[in-house]
């Protein structure tokens, strides 16, 4: 490339005189003769006028250049690199040849010539070599035509008017295929189809029956061939560099293939070319690991699962801890510890990475799909408890370990969990599936384990693991175990108390006062929603309403409205930080503004949480009523009048009980606070 600045024409080069013709030098001459270029300082100067031609200064070039694209499209398919920068582009045919300009916005040549696209010339085919003096082309292709229509007469005449003497129409000749017979062989004179065709009394095996039409059997499929040929399309897929989107996991995802398939060798070398391509991202090859650790203890190799196992668990610090895929690499990992008694360093494990929320619930939801083999992660769903897990990705290990590893792994893990709330989550999954697996086997439901694996937790979480389970022998036609758990489970909320509805104290009140822990009231209210949902499957509909009114009470009573939370925290924006100080140091008896500082502290605080709970509350009474109207709308029963008019009245409940419709003044003007009943008490 030659000097000079981006976006101006380089500078001419002076003009050289064009050189006269040299004279021979006469005999005996010192006088050097002019010679040729040599070829290396003709490549040189052709290589310099090649980079004038891609990269112009031309400013008319930069005004009449095609733009590229960053991306592939149809019709701008043509890649094109910057020789300034290189940056790739794409482009049309069209613009082979011509001036193109840079995707680079800062690039400093970005105007330059596409290079031409190189047309491969047609091989010459070799054809036999034609003696001297024989005939042209057209000759030949006259001769051609002849005698195309010489065997195409014949055959008219020996074949079709032959079948066309007789004045009717030729019988069709089942094939051998078609028919399922084989054809004569020949030599014997005979030919299928042909036998007694003609005479007085003699029928047309076409009119006798119609024949449905076969179809052509189908084709065996080796699975051991598949499974070849899709492995060696996997290392050839993670070998690719260009369009994929990341080597190392493809390399896991080939090296899982290859231990699901028993190849535990050829799944190591995939392991160590993972190595290679996944520096960064070293936990990818826990998975691996695991896979072969599985494939390893289903064939009886213990002591092999168990290396491979440790292979994987030095690899636990690298895990991190945040991403769907750190999560997924804990959680793969849990599984196995729990399988070989190593509980305490499966519960370390998975401590770190709790609290991922909805990443942690799409893990429970994909293994539940791979657990029971449907694929079906809409019926996966549905299985959902009404209200979310604590952490899902505790319920995660113990969802795969009743799967695939038997349920008491399950047990032994859910009386390990970190709180109540989650052991309570852990406890339902493990009970469901007691409950499919011996509705499945054909074997009675254990209902006195299931209760004593549950007398340890208070009475609101029995409720919840008992309604749960009551709810999946629902769904799995056990009729009579699922009304003994749902008597198990009005018996446990029975033993809840339910204190009134939450009220707003006075200014005072709040401020030394310590609400209690609203979990309890709110998992009570889960457990009778449950309790709705599996009357509406047993076709008892008025039940699952007065289960659902229930369930309203509880909520009720574990936190207050959106609308009074709202209106008691955004006295400091109405009234100002001054004026609530005030009143703090007049209704505490504060002796000095310091302590009234404080105190506005703490009461800002004490509003802000109870507006938080507010918020929690209204959520979970939405989920609550909405999977409990879906219950009513699919049952049977509910289907009638009745069904109806109760789904409307709960979306009506949903509706009436929304914020905006909850807030007046009276006539005094004073701020009046209502619940969602609609019910309204001035405030304090």
């Amino acid at each position: 490339m030659r000097g000079g600045k981006p976006g101006q024409a380089a500078p001419k080069a002076p003009r050289q005189p064009t050189p006269t013709k040299p004279t021979p030098s006469e005999p005996g001459s010192t006088r050097p003769v002019a010679s040729k270029p040599s070829a290396a300082q003709a490549k040189k100067k052709a290589k310099s006028e090649e980079d004038d031609e891609v990269i112009s200064f031309d400013g008319a070039a930069l005004r009449q250049a095609i733009p590229l694209s960053r991306k592939p499209a149809r019709g701008r398919m043509m890649r094109v690199v910057c020789p300034m920068c290189d940056t790739p582009g794409f482009a049309s045919e069209d613009a082979a040849g011509k001036d193109v300009k840079c995707v680079n916005p800062e690039c400093l040549v970005p105007i330059f010539k596409a290079p031409e696209i190189k047309k491969k010339e047609p091989e010459p085919k070799e054809e036999p070599e034609e003696p001297s003096g024989g005939l042209s082309g057209v000759a030949k292709v006259a001769i051609a035509l002849g005698a195309v229509v010489v065997v195409g007469g014949a055959g008219w005449f020996f074949f079709l008017r032959e079948g066309s003497s007789t004045g009717k129409p030729a019988a069709p000749q089942p094939t051998a295929q078609a028919s399922g017979q084989s054809t004569t062989e020949p030599g014997t004179g005979e030919q299928p189809g042909a036998a007694e065709t003609t005479g007085p009394q003699a029928k047309p095996e076409a009119k006798e029956e119609p024949k449905e039409p076969t179809t052509a059997p189908v084709p065996q499929i080796d699975p051991a061939e598949v499974t070849a040929s899709a492995l060696a399309k996997m290392v050839e897929a993670a070998r690719r560099r260009e369009n994929n989107r990341s080597k190392p996991f493809c390399r896991q995802l080939t090296a899982e293939a290859f231990a699901c398939a028993g190849n535990i060798e050829e799944a190591k070398h995939q392991i160590e070319q993972l190595r290679l391509v996944g520096k960064d991202v070293p936990y990818y090859q826990i998975g691996a690991w695991v896979a072969i650790a599985w494939n390893q203890l289903q064939f009886g190799d213990e002591e092999g699962a168990r290396q491979s196992i440790e292979a994987a668990w030095a690899l636990k610090d690298r895990i991190p801890t945040f991403g769907q895929t750190g999560a997924d690499a804990a959680i793969d990992l849990a599984v196995p510890l729990v399988v070989m008694d190593r509980l305490d360093d499966a519960r370390n494990l998975l401590t770190e990475h709790l609290g991922q929320s909805t990443r942690g619930e799409l893990s429970a939801l994909l293994r539940m799909v791979y657990g029971d083999r449907s694929y079906d992660v809409d019926e996966a769903v549905s299985r959902l408890p009404v209200a979310p897990w604590k952490h899902p990705e505790w319920v995660s290990v113990a969802i795969e370990l009743a799967a695939h590893r038997g349920t008491q792994k399950a047990l032994a893990w859910a009386q390990a969990a970190p709180d109540l709330a989650t052991q309570a989550d852990t406890l339902a999954v493990w009970g469901a599936a007691v409950v499919r697996k011996a509705v499945g086997e054909g074997q009675p439901v254990p209902i006195t384990d299931i209760r004593s694996a549950v007398e340890s937790l208070p009475p609101s979480f029995q409720a919840g693991v008992l309604a749960q389970v009551a709810y999946a022998a629902a769904r799995a036609d056990a009729q009579e175990p699922a009304e003994q758990l749902i008597r198990f489970t009005q018996e446990a909320l029975s033993r809840v108390s339910t204190p009134k509805e939450f009220v707003i104290p006075g200014m005072k009140e709040l401020y030394e006062a310590e609400f209690p822990d609203p979990a309890p009231l709110r998992t009570a209210a889960a457990a009778s929603t449950e309790l709705s949902r599996t009357h509406a499957l047993l076709g008892k509909t008025e039940q699952a309403v007065k289960d659902i009114q229930r369930a309203l009470t509880f909520l009720r009573a574990s936190a207050p409205s959106v609308v009074a939370a709202a209106l008691r925290d955004g006295e400091f924006k109405r009234r100002g930080r001054s004026a609530i100080e005030a009143s703090l140091r007049r209704l505490l008896e504060l002796e000095t503004r310091e302590q009234a500082r404080l105190a506005a502290n703490r009461y800002r605080k004490k509003c802000h949480d109870l507006l938080e709970s507010a918020k929690q509350r209204w959520q979970l009474q939405l989920r609550l009523l909405a999977r409990a109207a879906d219950s009513l709308e699919q049952d049977p029963v509910a289907s009638s009048s009745q069904g109806r008019a109760t789904a409307r009245a709960i979306f009506h409940h949903l509706a009436s009980a929304s914020p905006r419709s909850s807030l007046g003044r009276s006539r005094k003007g004073r701020v009046e606070q209502s619940d969602s009943t609609g019910r309204c008490r001035q405030s304090p």
